[in-house]
C-alpha cells in the first residue's frame, strides 16, 4: 500500500512538470471564464493558488502551448 501511494505521488508530481502557466494573477472569476473556455476546446486547464489572496494562475499541458 505505502509503495502505491509513493507511486502516485511521484506521478502526479511528474504530470505537473509538463505544464506552463497561461495566465497569473487574475481574478477567480476571469480564471473559471477562462479555464471553462479551454476545456471546452479540449485543453486541460487547471488553476493554480496565486501568491495574492483571492489570485489565480491558469496552467496547460506544455504542448498545448503554440
Amino acid at each position: 500500500m505505502r509503495r502505491l501511494f509513493l507511486l502516485l505521488l511521484i506521478s502526479v508530481l511528474i504530470s505537473g512538470c509538463n505544464r506552463q502557466e497561461l495566465f497569473s494573477n487574475i481574478s477567480q472569476r476571469e480564471a473559471n471564464e477562462m479555464v471553462t473556455v479551454l476545456e471546452r476546446t479540449g485543453i486541460d486547464a487547471q488553476l493554480k493558488s496565486g501568491t495574492e489572496a483571492g489570485r489565480v494562475s491558469i496552467t496547460v499541458p506544455s504542448e498545448d502551448i503554440a
